[in-house]
């Protein structure tokens, strides 16, 4: 899937994506949160309920994203 923000954080920060347990699958450090746009592959991990966590400072946003497999 891929992750376009057009949230008001700006500066260097990080992706974060964690699963329904709370277990971290993916962490990235970013040069500028603001206006990222990501291609994330999460085939290797199971079909289920994820967390989407984009933080910059002591700012950040999550959002909840299902990933369906066939």
């Amino acid at each position: 899937f891929s992750i376009q923000s057009s949230i008001e954080l700006s500066g260097p920060g990080t992706l974060s994506i964690y699963g329904s347990d709370g277990r971290q699958v993916l962490n990235r450090s970013l040069e500028n949160v603001s206006g990222v746009s990501l291609d994330i592959d999460l085939s290797e991990h199971p079909a289920g309920l994820y967390f989407v966590r984009l933080q910059a400072g002591k700012t950040g946003y999550t959002e909840k994203i299902l990933l369906q497999k066939p």
